[in-house]
Parts: C-alpha cells; sequence; structure tokens
C-alpha cells in the first residue's frame, strides 16, 4: 500500500535549497515516501486524518476512562456500550480530543469488546514541526548518498575557527533518526498499552 507523505516535493525541495530544478525529483519523491513510512511505523500511527471504526474491552466494572487507538480525535461519530447508543451530547460524555481520550461519567459496562467508538482522528494538515523532522531527515539522506552538502548545521560534525573548536557525536540515533529528530518524534510517538 502507498503511503502518502507528510510533506509535499515542493515544500522538500524548497527547504532543501533545489525549488526550480526537476533534475532530483524521482529521488527525492521515494525519499520522502520512504521516510514519511518509516516515521508512520515508528510512532505506530498514521498521521493523515482517517475514519476508525474499533471495539474495546473494558476491564474494570464502572470504568469511566479509556483511550482510543488514534489521535488526535477529529469528530466522534458514535458511541456504543453493550450494544446501547451512547449521546454523543450528553452531559456525561467528555471527549479530549488532542489526547484521544474519552471518558463517560455514568461508566461503561465491563466485558469483552463491549465498547464500539466510531471517529475519525489525524490531521487535515500534518503539524510544522513534524513536516520539519521530514525535511531534515530527507536532506540529511539525499545528502549523504548524493555526496552534496547543503549546507545545514547537521552536516557538522567538528568546525573550527581560531581558538574557538566545536565537535558533535555523531547525528544517527539507533532507530535509525536524527538524533535531533527523536524529541519531536516521541511526542507523536503512541505509546503501547
Amino acid at each position: 500500500m502507498a503511503v502518502t507523505p507528510l510533506v509535499t516535493l515542493n515544500s522538500l525541495k524548497s527547504f532543501m535549497g533545489l525549488a526550480g530544478t526537476t533534475v532530483y525529483d524521482t529521488q527525492l519523491t521515494a525519499l520522502n515516501a520512504s521516510t514519511s513510512q518509516k516515521i508512520i511505523t515508528y510512532c505506530r500511527r498514521p498521521f493523515w486524518s482517517v475514519a476508525f471504526c474499533e471495539e474495546h474491552d473494558i476491564q474494570a466494572k464502572g470504568q469511566k476512562v479509556l483511550r482510543l487507538k488514534q489521535f488526535p480525535i477529529q469528530a466522534m461519530a458514535a458511541l456504543t456500550d453493550y450494544g446501547s447508543a451512547i449521546a454523543l451530547d450528553s452531559d456525561d460524555l467528555h471527549v479530549y480530543y488532542e489526547e484521544g481520550i474519552i471518558r463517560y461519567d455514568v461508566g461503561f459496562t465491563k466485558g469483552y469488546k463491549t465498547l464500539e467508538a466510531t471517529y475519525t482522528a489525524g490531521y487535515d494538515e500534518i503539524p510544522e514541526d513534524l513536516q520539519d523532522v521530514v525535511w531534515r531527515e530527507v536532506s540529511h539522506v539525499f545528502s549523504f548518498h548524493s555526496g552534496q552538502s547543503l549546507g545545514t548545521s547537521e552536516d557538522i560534525v567538528a568546525e573550527k575557527i581560531g581558538d574557538y573548536s566545536y565537535r558533535r557525536d555523531p547525528k544517527q540515533s539507533q532507530e535509525g533518526f536524527l538524533t535531533s529528530s527523536l524529541p519531536t518524534l516521541n511526542r507523536y510517538k503512541k505509546i503501547m498499552v
């Protein structure tokens, strides 16, 4: 299944200083798609807005809080507890959209797959900090494989100017991303329970 890249080719080329040229479009398109897929896999979640329908086991009698599998929630379409619809406009139902959490003050019915949630989650526009990670990751791989330095600070390992010198640790983490990308990616990473 083809992945929808997290950034556009034009925004990527602009970031890399390659706007106006088509010489590298094929390579950049492939790198954009593979980097986007790598990020989606690492974060264990899709980012583009998609509709979901999922069933949940309720572990405890009267459990009131449930984390849905995807976030941020864009819209709730339906919620059923043991076959009975829960009114989405109920004062007892609270949806924490950014976190992907629902709270039902009455409490859900305990049991195997007793709760069904139908909702839309994800982003209509990919957040800028995540786009920046894609741009830097693609730029780094492209520079490494093409032998072209695009002059980003990510490429600097050591530098000396007069008596001043500076040295950095290697850029790549064990996860295969630039170490500078990990704090952003970890904010979006889905926590597995």
